[in-house]
C-alpha cells in the first residue's frame, strides 16, 4: 500500500460499553476492518468480567483526529488520563459527534 492509499483508507471510531461498568463508555478508534475483532480483543483480557458491547461505530478518513477531539470535548469526564474510559452516556458521546459533523458541513 502506498502513502496516497494510507491516507485514504478508512478507519473507524468507536463507542462502547461494558455491563460491568455501568455509566462509563470507552471511545476509541482502530484500523481493523472489523470492530468486532477489536472488541474480541479488548473483552479477552482476564481482567474484564463481561465482554464489550458496541453502541455506536464509524468509518472515517481520520479517526485519530476524530477520536481525540471527542476526548478533548469530553475531558471533564475523563475517568485516567492515560485510557479511554469516559463517565457518560453513549447519548452524550454521540451528541458531541453530531456537533463535529454539523460544524464541518
Amino acid at each position: 500500500m502506498d502513502e496516497t492509499n494510507a491516507r485514504t483508507e478508512l478507519e473507524t471510531v468507536y463507542v462502547l460499553t461494558n455491563p460491568a461498568m455501568p455509566g462509563i463508555v470507552k471511545i476509541g478508534m482502530t484500523r481493523a476492518s472489523d470492530v468486532a475483532q477489536r472488541i474480541a480483543t479488548l473483552s479477552g483480557n482476564s481482567s474484564v468480567p463481561l465482554p464489550f458491547e458496541c453502541v455506536y461505530a464509524c468509518n472515517v478518513p481520520d479517526a485519530r483526529k476524530v477520536e481525540q477531539a471527542l476526548h478533548v470535548a469530553l475531558g471533564p469526564d475523563r475517568i485516567n488520563p492515560s485510557r479511554e474510559f469516559f463517565r457518560t452516556s453513549p447519548t452524550q458521546v454521540l451528541a458531541v459527534r453530531r456537533c463535529f459533523t454539523k460544524a464541518s458541513k
